[in-house]
């Protein structure tokens, strides 16, 4: 089977929008994130999706873990639209107490 440069341009085109679509601003779909701007400022979610809004601007698509400061703009379990700008990688909190609870600690012997 032959391909021609058309076709194979149309392919790479294809595959590049999809890692595109899996990856926006360094966060991937699943990433959970905290929300640092707009009204929804302060909650915290899990990417769903990555879209563009009616006017052809990056959008997020996020499912709420925790309710907004306000619960008119969103409630846990709520799916929002927001920008990438105001979204931030949400790191999990270093606990000093698991440091203890690893198997092959000396507590342990």
């Amino acid at each position: 089977m032959k391909i021609t440069k058309s076709q194979l341009r149309k392919i790479i085109k294809e595959e590049v929008e999809t890692v595109l679509n899996e990856m926006m601003n360094g966060l991937v779909i699943g990433d959970m994130v905290n929300i640092l701007g707009s009204v929804l400022s302060g909650a915290k979610g899990e990417i769903i999706e990555f879209t563009k809004t009616p006017q052809g601007k990056d959008a997020v698509v996020i499912k709420l873990t925790t309710d907004a400061p306000r619960k008119v703009y969103g409630q846990a379990g709520d799916e929002v639209l927001v920008k990438p700008d105001f979204l931030e990688l949400d790191e999990p909190e270093d606990n000093p107490e698991d440091d203890y609870n690893w198997v092959g600690h000396k507590a342990h012997y």
